[in-house]
């Protein structure tokens, strides 16, 4: 099953579905996927932004990621980053995450496995000054 974020349909539907899905396996552009979180925060300063990144791999393009997500944490986002699996960049995760790792980047084994940390997010105090790292870009 295949729903485009532009179609609608019932819950049921989606649920008696779900075991039919079927994952499409690749690359991704997360620059662009930043970017566009990024945009469609408010602009109102007293407004929390907190971005909460899942992937299961590496973006096609690592320095475009790593500089939209730097863009991102200068603007005030608190970035969560979660790879699953053994196929994530730890790098790029890491780049991603607000500092310290230790606060805002898991690592999961696979999908399932995300309801494990839910509880770690309850209660976090995510509006708070964040440390920042300074990167070297490749062109």
């Amino acid at each position: 099953m295949t729903l485009q974020l532009n179609e609608t349909a019932d819950i049921d539907t989606i649920l008696a579905a779900e075991s039919t899905i079927g994952y499409d396996h690749g690359g991704t552009q997360t620059h662009k996927a930043l970017r566009l979180m990024l945009n469609s925060f408010s602009a109102d300063v007293n407004n929390p932004k907190i971005a909460i990144i899942i992937t299961d791999g590496a973006s096609f393009e690592p320095d475009e990621t790593q500089r939209a997500a730097m863009e991102a944490k200068m603007a005030g986002v608190v970035m969560f980053a979660i790879g699953v699996g053994d196929d994530v960049n730890p790098h790029e995760t890491s780049a991603m995450s607000s500092n310290p790792d230790s606060r805002y980047l898991f690592q999961v084994t696979d999908f399932r496995s995300l309801e494990s940390i839910g509880d770690q997010f309850h209660g976090r105090d995510c509006v708070g000054k964040q440390e920042f790292r300074t990167w070297t870009y490749t062109t």
